[in-house]
């Protein structure tokens, strides 16, 4: 028997209510295999989109797996806002728009320099 480390994060931890757990497998099973035992051990994961890693490098699940392999077991993740949500700096409104204009290098009023964003860079209009 083969015994291999599975590292699981974000939702896939929380329904295990650990980071790491050890699974022992028989020669020549795959990365698949390991998420199929962990799954069945912790319901709520079988029906998850995963991505898998073995010893820190991304894998297929079709990866055949060795003696003191580490797995990797990474849910999608995702976050923020959507494109046309705005926020404000200062009382100043501003949308994903404004934030993705080409920077250059500029210099402020007291000779100092900086990178932004031209006229409209920083607060007040000036290079930060």
């Amino acid at each position: 028997m083969a015994k291999v480390t599975v590292r699981l994060f974000a939702r896939l931890a929380e329904i295990a209510g650990t980071r790491v757990v050890e699974v022992e497998l028989g020669e020549g099973l795959t990365v698949s295999d390991v998420f199929a035992v962990v799954a069945r051990e912790h319901p709520g994961m079988a029906e998850m989109r995963v991505a898998f890693a073995v010893n820190r490098e991304y894998a297929e699940a079709g990866q055949a797996l060795r003696e003191g392999d580490e797995v990797a077991l990474i849910p999608p993740v995702s976050g923020g806002a959507d494109a046309s949500s705005h926020g404000s700096f200062e009382g100043r409104q501003f949308g994903v728009q404004d934030l993705s204009a080409p920077l250059r290098y500029g210099r402020d009023d007291k000779g100092g320099g900086g990178y932004g964003r031209g006229d409209r860079c920083g607060v007040g209009g000036d290079a930060v």
